[in-house]
Formats: C-alpha cells, sequence, structure tokens
C-alpha cells in the first residue's frame, strides 16, 4: 500500500479483488446512518446530526455561497467535507470553521477547488442514486451503515463497515458504476480503536 495525503491507497491486493474498475482508495486504516439496524448507537448517531447541524449553520453564517457549496458526512464525530469551492482559501475557511464545531474529533478536507456546472451535479447525483441502489439491494452489506457522495466522478464511501469484505464489496460496487472515475474511502471498520464509544 501506498500513503497519499494521509490515505492509505490500496495497492495490488484491493486491484485484484476489484478488477478492471475505477481506483479505489482507502483512507485511514482501511478502512453511516441513525440506528435500529444500524451498527452504531442511537446517542452517537443523534450527535453525529446535531454536529452536521452546527457545521451546516457555522457555514451559512460565515458565507452563504460557502454553505451552498459544502456537503458534510459525520460518523462518530469524525467530518468529512465535500464539494467544489471556489478558492484555495475557501477550502481553508470551510476546515476551520468545522474545526470549531463542538464535539468534532477529526476534520478530513476533501474539499476541491474547482468549477462545477450543472452537467456535473446532475452525472454525480446520477452516480450516487445508482450506488445507493445497489448498495441497498446487496445481501451482504447493511446498507445503512454507509453515506456515498460523489464529486466530479469521485466516490466518497463513508461510514462503518463490518468487516473489510464488507467494504471491499462496496467499493466494488461503487468502481463499477458508469462515470465514476475512483473510489475513495474513508469508512472505519467496527473494531478501529479510533472509534468514539457512547457511554450514555
Amino acid at each position: 500500500m501506498i500513503l497519499r495525503n494521509g490515505m492509505i491507497v490500496a495497492g495490488l491486493a484491493a486491484m485484484a479483488v476489484l478488477g478492471a474498475c475505477a481506483p479505489v482508495i482507502f483512507g485511514g486504516v482501511a478502512t453511516g446512518a441513525v440506528s435500529t439496524a444500524q451498527t452504531r448507537s442511537t446517542g452517537e448517531a443523534l450527535t453525529d446530526a446535531e454536529i452536521k447541524l452546527r457545521i451546516s449553520d457555522a457555514l451559512l453564517q460565515e458565507d452563504s455561497t460557502l454553505f451552498s457549496q459544502v456537503e458534510t458526512s459525520v460518523t462518530e464525530g469524525r467530518v468529512v467535507l465535500l464539494g467544489a469551492v471556489s478558492s484555495q482559501a475557501d477550502r481553508q475557511r470551510a476546515e476551520q470553521l468545522a474545526r470549531g464545531v463542538n464535539d468534532v474529533r477529526e476534520v478530513i478536507n476533501e474539499l476541491i477547488v474547482a468549477d462545477r456546472g450543472w452537467r456535473e451535479i446532475a452525472s454525480d447525483t446520477r452516480i450516487d442514486t445508482e450506488i445507493s441502489a445497489r448498495i441497498l439491494g446487496a445481501e451482504d452489506v447493511l446498507s445503512v451503515n454507509y453515506d456515498i457522495e460523489t464529486v466530479n466522478g469521485t466516490v466518497h464511501v463513508m461510514g462503518l463497515a463490518r468487516s473489510m469484505e464488507e467494504l471491499q464489496r462496496v467499493t466494488e460496487i461503487a468502481s463499477r458504476v458508469s462515470g465514476v472515475r475512483q473510489v475513495v474511502s474513508h469508512a472505519l471498520l467496527i473494531t478501529d480503536p479510533r472509534r468514539r464509544r457512547d457511554n450514555t
């Protein structure tokens, strides 16, 4: 495996599993969702929802354009920032705002500086919808544990994986959808020591 920008890039082993399809990148350690069938507790899911709302509010108070450009995914206090912003300064500003929100444990800034027109947005939405439908129909995947967001053809997988095999299955499904350029995983295994434990 190759370390790139704080992420572990899946090497030959992952590509052997996935075959000829879009490249797959695993964030963190190789690595989701409001409870009942979900792997995390109701308390954890509610806290994440609150964090997401606080970040959205901070972005809106700062700049309505920035608010409209930035999408967030939150899993156990780990925030992934996604979208396309107008400048590097906006990218850094969004990260600073997210880091300033209570209960945020980590911020992964995947914002890109680029123009994202309606064609790109429509294509990304179509990819998200198709991947979500395929994951929902996969018997070996607990789909409620995963959050999928696509930006300019790059699919980001967030959430909690019950096993490495399940995560590889999710990334394989995503990589085979038309229009996908690469798949980046920020998901954690449920056994990952970095997970926040809800003791309430």
